[in-house]
Formats: structure tokens, sequence, C-alpha cells
């Protein structure tokens, strides 16, 4: 494509240092300006997006099929965002007619399936490590 040089942003706050990841291309660079331009937590983001003027919930950002999701994060999608979570349900079986082992959940039950409320896997605390495997 022509491209050598790339600045990929990547928006996670002080809180989440466990995310940082070195980059494998000499072409592009990983930045995390919220840790080390403008050291910000996420308490800090709050403020300066309330303090623009923004009211209500100033919800966590993540992608609608992280496979890091914890169940009580795919239940408050299912309850509160049910496009995203029938789109994620939808992508996961897309993908398993390619790939019969793909799964967005730990227990590799599908996602449409999952009973999130009895679920217990070893997994289940691991959080977005900004290293997408979908």
């Amino acid at each position: 494509m022509g491209i050598t040089k790339a600045r990929n942003w990547i928006g996670i706050s002080r809180d989440e240092t466990r995310r940082i990841r070195a980059q494998h291309r000499g072409w592009l660079e990983l930045w995390y300006p919220l840790i080390f331009e403008v050291p910000m937590w996420r308490q800090d983001c709050i403020s300066l997006i309330r303090a623009q003027g923004w009211t209500g919930l100033i919800p966590h950002s993540a992608c609608w099929m992280c496979p890091n999701m914890s169940d009580a994060e795919w239940i408050d999608m299912k309850a509160n965002q049910p496009q995203d979570f029938e789109a994620a349900c939808k992508l996961e079986a897309e993908t398993r007619l390619k790939d019969q082992h793909f799964y967005l959940h730990p227990s590799c039950v599908p996602l449409a399936e999952v009973d999130f409320t009895s679920q217990f896997t070893m997994f289940a605390d691991r959080g977005c490590t900004t290293g997408c495997f979908t």
C-alpha cells in the first residue's frame, strides 16, 4: 500500500498500563498519549469530559466483539446495547462457519447460548489486552 510510517493512537489511561504492548512492525508506532504525553487516570479523563459539558453516563470504551470481555461486560452489553450484542453473536456465527473452533467467550460456547451468570473460567477477569486475536 506504500505506507512506510504510521502512528496508532491508543487511548488507554494510566490505570491500564498493563495493556501497553510493544509493536512488532517497524513502520508502525504504537502511541499512548494518556500514559506518556498527557498522563491521566480514568477519573481525570472523566473530569475533563465533564468540564466540557458532557452529562450522564461516561461509559468505559470497548470493542463490541472483544473476546477479553468479562461476563459482567457481556451482561451489560446484552442489556444496554443489544444491537452490539447481536452483532457480536452474528460475527461469531459467521466466523464459526469457517473456523468451528472460534468463540468470543472463553467457555467455548456460542455467545448467544452462554449463561453469563453461571460461567466460571480461569480467564474470567482477564480484561482487554489491546492484542485482539479475533
